[in-house]
Formats: structure tokens, C-alpha cells, sequence
């Protein structure tokens, strides 16, 4: 009975270890996209590299359909597809998830891209501080680089570094 049990505990750790045998992180080479709208099967799907539409659709519930140009639009990491179901139509928005659920699944949040709400979901940041950074960004065109964050005020080098980890440009 030991025996089984010491069997059955080292094949649940394989099912959860990468090929050297160490944990792998739930988000490593982890490429998420929500679905969400008219479609049997909504919520967050993961993949191992960008998906194609077609492929994200299908495991949605939706079927083929004609008229639908399934390549023209490439999906990025933390993208959310809105589905409407026109009868003879499907009507597809592709935009970003909530920064509050790109922050649980630890994708990145866009600097240029996300709005104030969306940046008090990184720690440290209150609406405040966010508002200020929309509106730095505003009146610069855009972060270039993420160090551009120093001339926000309230933004200094520890709060930056703590910062990092949940931007890109």
C-alpha cells in the first residue's frame, strides 16, 4: 500500500514538472486569450504559442464560418475576442483583456496601451499616480522606454523597480 501510494505521488509530480524536473511556473511560454460574447464555451484559453482563430473558435464552440477571414488578424498574448453571432454573420472584436486578469495570469500590461484603471492594478500604483502616467504618456507620444516612468511625478527608482516587473512597452 506505501508502495502505490510513493507510485502514484511521483507520477502527479512528473504531470507537473518540465523535463529537467523542476517546477514549471504556470505562465512559462503560457500564451492566454479570453473569448467571450455568443459562444458556447467562454472564458480564458491557454495555448504554447499564438493561436490561430480558426483553432481559438473551435474550442469556444463555434463552428466554420463563411465569409470570416480567420488569418487577418494575428491574436497577442492577453487579447480578448468578443464574438456576436449575427444570424448570417459572426462579428468578431478583437481587444485586450482586463488588466486585472492579465495581472492574475502575470502577462505584462502595456504601457502605452492601458488605461488609468487599468495601471492601479499594478502594486504601488494608485488612480492618482496612474492618471499621471496617461497623462505623461499623452504628452510625450508614448513611452519609448519604460526608465521614461522617472519623469512621472511620484515615480521614483524603487518604486520603478517594483514597478518593472508588470510593464512592457
Amino acid at each position: 500500500m506505501f508502495l502505490l501510494l510513493l507510485l502514484l505521488l511521483a507520477q502527479l509530480r512528473e504531470g507537473h514538472s518540465g523535463p529537467s524536473g523542476r517546477e514549471k511556473s504556470h505562465d512559462e511560454k503560457a500564451f492566454y486569450v479570453q473569448v467571450s460574447g455568443d459562444v458556447p464555451y467562454p472564458g480564458v484559453y491557454t495555448f504554447s504559442m499564438e493561436p490561430p482563430l480558426r483553432d481559438l473558435l473551435t474550442l469556444a464552440g463555434i463552428g466554420d464560418h463563411e465569409g470570416l477571414s480567420y488569418d487577418a488578424v494575428p491574436l497577442r498574448n492577453g487579447a480578448e475576442v468578443e464574438v456576436c453571432d449575427h444570424k448570417e454573420s459572426l462579428g468578431i472584436r478583437i481587444s485586450d483583456m482586463s488588466a486585472f486578469f492579465k495581472m492574475t495570469l502575470r502577462i505584462p500590461l502595456s504601457l502605452n496601451r492601458e488605461s488609468a484603471e487599468g495601471l492601479t492594478a499594478i502594486p504601488g500604483i494608485g488612480p492618482r499616480t496612474a492618471g499621471a502616467i496617461v497623462r505623461e504618456r499623452a504628452e510625450r507620444g508614448g513611452f519609448q522606454e519604460l526608465d521614461e516612468l522617472l519623469s512621472v511625478p511620484g515615480i521614483g527608482p524603487a518604486l520603478l523597480e517594483k514597478m518593472r516587473p508588470y510593464l512592457d512597452l
